[in-house]
């Protein structure tokens, strides 16, 4: 009935309004917030995870979450960890578990078209708040980690990405295939204006969504290639505005953006066994310093190292550590493996090693089918490919990029891109008959 429905949307947005916009409310608004975050967003997760297990109806979605409870079962009984670690580090994974059958039910009910308005009302709003608190955060503190929008310092990947999506999707639910392409981007020009945001904040992956964002509001067909070849001189001038801007935003030679050595140090290092001497010296606390990045192993460098950081382990690289290597620093506390390697786990945490470091090989498997599974969705729309492959990029390069995958949030908006109306609607009915013959 109606009144199942307004408790549960009401619920499930008034938590997801809370985690997005919680951090820029905490630093510029109620610093005093921050006693308290812990705490919040630990009542958040388990709201997630009753909406969640609630919704859990689908087989496909069954058996993701019985793969992973086994999976982390027997990662947990190798590495002998304890029940409050095992559901500390759990909570990183309830996006990845549960925000899929929440969209699903919500998009299979008689509500369905209901919810996709609201919810694409509230992106839109999500998308206008955006160019407030980016602009704020830009001009009192400089390009930078601060620069994360509505969710706070630290979250600027996160915001970036997001902001891509959001006004992908909503352009592409715009479009009007009567139009000419460069009539449809007049037409919604709002909604391409909403993205000067994401040159504000640092972010490199900003770079490449911004080109892919134009490419890909090309329709995916058997012309493609000769669209391709028309599109090309606007795709090297994309490049270069995007590029230039970026470097003029956080004063640099736009010449050295993506040079070889930029990009070797970036994510390798010129020296890395002088980076891992240092970091070894931070933690045994020779050397003092209050900047983390200081002593951030590059993305790549982490990679090569985990399986011999991982061998002392119970899992090795095949299960892991364990999860809740990345948490318990304000509460509960780090586990043995964490606090050993503090020197390794901190900074940058690439998608990739976020999944190896906790649940190995066999994690990284289990994540890949997840996503795929998910944006793999039968569908006839005109620009299902287009969003598949916007997403499968993003993905591609969150392995080596950032965890925001681990934020509740940041799932199931991009999930809900996924598998609403763009990837989704043509195959209702028929999920829909096997929901019932279950």
């Amino acid at each position: 009935m109606i009144e199942k429905y307004k408790i549960y949307t009401c619920l499930l947005s008034a938590f997801l309004w809370l985690s997005l916009c919680w951090g820029f409310v905490q630093d510029e608004l109620v610093p005093g917030l921050e006693h308290v975050r812990s705490f919040v967003f630990l009542f958040a997760d388990f709201v997630f995870l009753v909406l969640g297990l609630y919704a859990l109806r689908s087989r496909r979605d069954v058996y993701i979450v019985i793969s992973f409870l086994l999976i982390l079962l027997f990662s947990a009984v190798l590495n002998r960890q304890g029940i409050v670690t095992i559901f500390n580090g759990s909570r990183d994974f309830i996006g990845l578990l549960l925000a899929a059958p929440v969209i699903r039910m919500l998009l299979l009910s008689k509500y369905s078209e209901r919810f996709e308005r609201s919810f694409d009302r509230q992106l839109l709003v999500f998308l206008s708040l955006q160019t407030v608190c980016v602009t704020w955060q830009f001009f009192k503190y400089g390009p930078g980690d601060y620069v994360g929008g509505s969710m706070g310092e630290g979250a600027s990947g996160t915001i970036s990405v997001l902001i891509y999506f959001i006004s992908f999707y909503l352009m592409i639910r715009r479009w009007d295939c009567e139009l000419s392409y460069f009539m449809n981007i007049r037409k919604n020009f709002l909604l391409v204006f909403l993205l000067y945001p994401t040159f504000l904040n640092e972010t490199k992956i900003s770079l490449v969504l911004f080109v892919f964002y134009f490419i890909l509001l090309v329709k995916i067909d058997r012309d493609i290639v000769l669209k391709a070849m028309k599109m090309f001189p606007i795709i090297i001038v994309l490049s270069i505005a995007s590029v230039t801007v970026y470097s003029y935003v956080v004063d640099t030679d736009a010449g050295d953006v993506f040079t070889e050595d930029n990009m070797y140090n970036y994510f390798i290092g010129e020296d890395i066994d002088y980076l891992i001497d240092v970091a070894m010296k931070v933690q045994d606390q020779e050397i003092e310093t209050d900047n983390v990045w200081a002593v951030d192993i590059p993305r790549i460098s982490k990679l090569v190292l985990a399986p011999v950081i991982l061998d002392d382990t119970g899992g090795k690289i095949w299960l892991g550590a364990g999860v809740g290597q990345f948490k318990g620093a304000s509460v509960i506390g780090q586990t043995s493996f964490a606090r050993k390697n503090n020197w390794f786990l901190q900074g940058s945490r690439p998608l990739l090693f976020f999944i190896i470091v906790q649940l190995g090989v066999i994690g990284l498997i289990w994540l890949l089918i997840n996503l795929i599974t998910i944006v793999q969705t039968g569908d006839r729309f005109t620009f299902a490919w287009n969003i598949r492959l916007y997403l499968y990029l993003l993905i591609a390069m969150s392995m080596l990029y950032n965890d925001s995958f681990r934020l509740y949030p940041y799932c199931f908006i991009l999930f809900y891109i996924a598998m609403t109306g763009l990837a989704y609607r043509e195959g209702r009915t028929e999920e829909m008959r096997n929901l019932k013959g279950q």
